[in-house]
């Protein structure tokens, strides 16, 4: 019995080596650990600048900011912008620099360049010349490792925001004040009368300024007052 394990044992170690069977040194490692998540992956904000050399300047500045808190990096950055941005505005250059620059199938214009280090952001500038006189403000995708969805938003622009008018700009313009002279607008007055309401109208503002100031000089007068006592 012993002399035929003796003759087995060599051949059963050589039909595991050619077999590929191994015992087992511990569990098996794959790639699902170190998958990216599209929940660790965000746009933090994405914002076009234009006419950062003067009124003229021609170049305009597309800039994506991408989170990735997941424990690994992303292998590519693709990065998309909408039909008639393409149309109207033609790239120049981006840091970091891309391996692939085109117009896809459905007239989005598309760039791929590289990946975001684990737990850090990755800031992306896209540069372009543009074709037309129209501020746009673009619609970006932007998609990690060629599959994974990252954000779909709008790029603001500045410039656009400044212009928008705050809800105290139009305090006037809707306002109550607005209603008066709205109102001033259908009296019919003689030049006397339309004299005496305009004096009457710059002795009320005259007055108003006059105890605005007074009651300025007497809150100051107080306040130093209040610090030479305490002291």
């Amino acid at each position: 019995m012993w002399r035929k394990l003796q003759y087995l044992a060599p051949a059963f170690l050589v039909a595991c080596a050619t077999q590929g069977i191994a015992t087992p040194s511990g569990p098996a490692v794959t790639g699902a650990g170190t998958a990216v998540s599209a929940a660790r992956l965000g746009v933090r904000s994405a914002k076009v600048e234009y006419y950062q050399a003067g009124p003229t300047d021609p170049v305009v500045e597309l800039q994506i900011i991408v989170e990735n808190t997941a424990g690994r990096h992303t292998d590519s950055t693709s990065i998309l912008w909408d039909p008639e941005f393409a149309r109207g505005f033609t790239f120049l250059r981006s840091d970091p620099p891309p391996w692939r620059v085109r117009i896809d199938e459905r007239g989005w214009g598309s760039l791929d360049t590289a990946g975001v280090i684990p737990g850090e952001y990755g800031t992306f500038k896209l540069w372009f010349a543009a074709g037309t006189y129209a501020p746009l403000e673009p619609r970006i995708q932007v998609v990690a490792n060629g599959v994974i969805p990252v954000g779909d938003v709008v790029a603001k622009a500045g410039h656009l925001v400044w212009q928008v008018p705050s809800a105290s700009q139009r305090t006037f313009e809707y306002g109550r004040l607005a209603d008066a002279t709205a109102f001033t607008n259908t009296l019919t007055l003689s030049a006397r009368a339309a004299f005496a309401y305009a004096l009457a109208l710059c002795m009320a503002l005259s007055l108003i300024t006059v105890a605005g100031g007074l009651a300025a000089f007497r809150a100051v007068y107080q306040h130093e007052r209040r610090a030479v006592t305490s002291t």
